[in-house]
């Protein structure tokens, strides 16, 4: 399989909330995701995207890990003012609820670590027995630090973005 992130990406336009037009700031960013492929009959994923400034600088995290073949590569990285740093492997702690407490967020060399407050789970459950897809995908506010190639540390507080763990079979 093959998939693509692309984060932070400039946005601009508008969105709808219920009946009121938003019209986006010159400073709006978000994500570009899709992948093609056969994925394996029965795959569990984590994955999670945010993306902030640092001042005028944009920045962007993309962390996931589940059910590839990681040795070559792995997708976990930060991108700040259009240069990509690398991280190792990260892992996602999470309470069984989603919910009820934050999420811990963290990479094996310790240049990365993030706590979610959730906000909202988009929580999805289809079971037909034969094919099920168990998607908890949680928004919140991620506070914590992020570490450059260079050792610049960069603080986060109370940036929105997400994390999920989904489950699927099919």
């Amino acid at each position: 399989y093959y998939n693509a992130k692309i984060n932070p990406l400039p946005a601009s336009g508008f969105v709808w909330l219920g009946d009121n037009k938003v019209q986006l700031s010159s400073k709006s960013i978000g994500n570009l995701d899709w992948g093609r492929g056969r994925w394996s009959r029965e795959n569990t994923w984590y994955w999670s995207a945010l993306n902030g400034y640092d001042g005028d600088i944009a920045w962007g995290i993309n962390l996931g890990y589940g059910f590839s073949d990681r040795s070559p590569a792995s997708e976990n990285g930060i991108i700040y003012d259009n240069v990509v740093h690398k991280l190792g492997e990260v892992v996602f702690e999470y309470p069984e609820d989603y919910t009820s407490k934050p999420w811990i967020l963290k990479d094996d060399e310790g240049r990365l670590y993030l706590e979610m407050k959730p906000v909202v789970n988009r929580h999805e459950l289809d079971n037909y027995v034969l094919i099920v897809s168990n998607q908890n995908q949680v928004f919140g506010l991620f506070s914590g630090y992020f570490i450059l190639d260079d050792g610049k540390k960069v603080e986060i507080k109370d940036s929105y973005g997400f994390a999920e763990k989904v489950y699927n079979k099919w």
